[in-house]
This record gives C-alpha cells, sequence and structure tokens, in this order.
C-alpha cells in the first residue's frame, strides 16, 4: 500500500515502477536502515566497511557459478524466435564487416517498456550462446533495493581479471547503508517467501508470475490498439478507485501489471473489481 499527500491508499500494482520487491515500507528493510544511519551513513568503498562484505557474500551466494565477483555501484534499465536470431545474426555481422570488435548488451531479459513482450522460449540461451561465440560479453538487469538507489555488476573473475586492468571507482556504491538494505532485502525474501508467491498461476496472460501485460484494443476482431484517451481514461479512473497500474507498450495500449512480491490473492480480487468497474464506466467489456 502506498498514500498520497492527503492520506488516501493506493494498491500499488507496478511496485514503484518495478522496483519496490518486499512491499513499501517493509518493517525488516525499514529497520535496518534506520539502523545503519545510526551507526555510519557513508564512508567510500576504500575502506570496505563490514557491511560491504557481508552484502557481497550474501549476493553471491544467490547466483550460480561462476559468477563470484562483486561490484558495487549506484543505480542508473514481437517476433518468434528465429527472427531475433537472425536479427541478432545480422546486427553482430555489421560489427564485423566494419572491422570492429564485438560486444553486445542484452539489458533486459524481460522487456517491460515494449508492453511485457516475453521472449520466445530458448531465445535468450541461444542469443546468448551466440553473443559469447563471437567475443561478447551478455548483461542481465534487474533492481535488489526495494527502491532504494544501488546497484550492483557480479561477473566472472575472468571478466573480473580485465576489468582490474583499469581504475574503477564509484563513490556511493556499496556504502554502508546501501548494503544494509540489500542484506535486509535478501532476508525478506527468504523469510516472506515471495519467490514462492511469484509462480505462474493466473493462466493465459501475456508475461509470467508477477510481470503481467494486458493489451487493449478497439475489438477483439481488428486488434486495434484502443486509442490513447480511452487508456488514459481507464487508468486514471483505476486510479482515482485506490489501484496504480503501470502503462506501456509500442502503441501505450499495455497496462503493465508488476507489483511487489508480497501481494495477496485478496489484493488481486480487490483489484480485478476496480479494474472490471472502469472498464464498465468507459463502455468497455
Amino acid at each position: 500500500m502506498a498514500l498520497d499527500h492527503s492520506g488516501k491508499r493506493y494498491l500499488d500494482l507496478f511496485g514503484g515502477i518495478v522496483t519496490v520487491s518486499v512491499g513499501h515500507c517493509h518493517p525488516k528493510v525499514n529497520q535496518a536502515l534506520k539502523d545503519q544511519v545510526d551507526t555510519l551513513w557513508h564512508t567510500t568503498n576504500i575502506y570496505l566497511p563490514p557491511k560491504i562484505h557481508e552484502y557481497a557474500e550474501r549476493l553471491v551466494a544467490t547466483l550460480p557459478e561462476p559468477l563470484t565477483n562483486v561490484y558495487f555501484v549506484n543505480s542508473g534499465q514481437c517476433l518468434a524466435s528465429e527472427q531475433y536470431l537472425e536479427q541478432l545474426e545480422r546486427r553482430s555481422g555489421t560489427f564485423y564487416s566494419q572491422g570492429q570488435e564485438f560486444g553486445w548488451i542484452l539489458r533486459r531479459v524481460y522487456p517491460r517498456l515494449c508492453g511485457t513482450v516475453q521472449y520466445p522460449k530458448g531465445y535468450l540461451k541461444k542469443a546468448f550462446q551466440k553473443v559469447r561465440d563471437l567475443g561478447g560479453v551478455c548483461i542481465s538487469d534487474e533492481g535488489i533495493g526495494n527502491g532504494f538507489p544501488m546497484a550492483a555488476l557480479v561477473t566472472t573473475k575472468e571478466i573480473a581479471d580485465v576489468m582490474s586492468q583499469a581504475i574503477h571507482f564509484n563513490t556511493f556504491g556499496g556504502n554502508p547503508m546501501a548494503s544494509a538494505v540489500g542484506i535486509a532485502v535478501l532476508d525478506a525474501l527468504k523469510e516472506d517467501r515471495c519467490q514462492e508467491n511469484s509462480a505462474n498461476t493466473i493462466g493465459d496472460v501475456r508475461g509470467k508470475g508477477l510481470m503481467i501485460g494486458i493489451e487493449m484494443v478497439e475489438d477483439k476482431d481488428s486488434r486495434k490498439p484502443l486509442a490513447g484517451a480511452k487508456m488514459m481514461a481507464v487508468w486514471e479512473d483505476v486510479k482515482n478507485m485506490g489501484v496504480l497500474l503501470g502503462k506501456g507498450g509500442l502503441n501505450g495500449n499495455v497496462f503493465r501489471i508488476k507489483p511487489p512480491m508480497c501481494i495477496t490473492k485478496e489484493d488481486v480480487n480487490v483489484a480485478l473489481e476496480i479494474f472490471k468497474i472502469a472498464l464498465d464506466k468507459n463502455g468497455m467489456k
């Protein structure tokens, strides 16, 4: 839940723009931050305060081998499978034809802004392998601080050894407050069993688990994207009734639903009822 300036409550199904994982103002995360503020706000990571060590070990323990090296920084993020791979092939060929070294970043393993369009099954595995075969590096990105401005690059020792040949420094990366928050978020995810709450049980809706996209059209026959004014009318009505949704897609006609992992069935039922009311109000079924 979130409150506005007047005290009105909102059910946030957009998770602070897909950053809040364990819920707004989670008591464990809040307390960890308060305790750290009373101890030490900030010192450069040149001196490596204890929290940065603890968080690095905890974070790496959640990841598979060979992801063992951590660089802490500050927070900054529809085709078939063969067509995706053909595009990748063409672009990589362009780099080589120009005599350039090839490097590739696949930033989002789940394209959100484009309307929660899920990659075809098996695409990322093949794409990552193609990039590595060409000598490139694959990067997957997502938030870790429940909305707190923090980030970490976790990589292999092989890549870290190359990076160590140059100077890498971030003034606020891995600061004591961020590290304390990161540790508390990991604890909350485990203790609240949040990942179990993110299972794919919704059915024939685009997306998986708690990453859902609802594409709105004028009618099912033409599948013409719903006009922007109509989208905004529904979005505003839903918000005014106390539920926050995201909006995106190439045509701006996809409602983005990405709630914190602590969402309950009761929350979902309330949101669905409000969504139905908004659709009825705007003459949609």
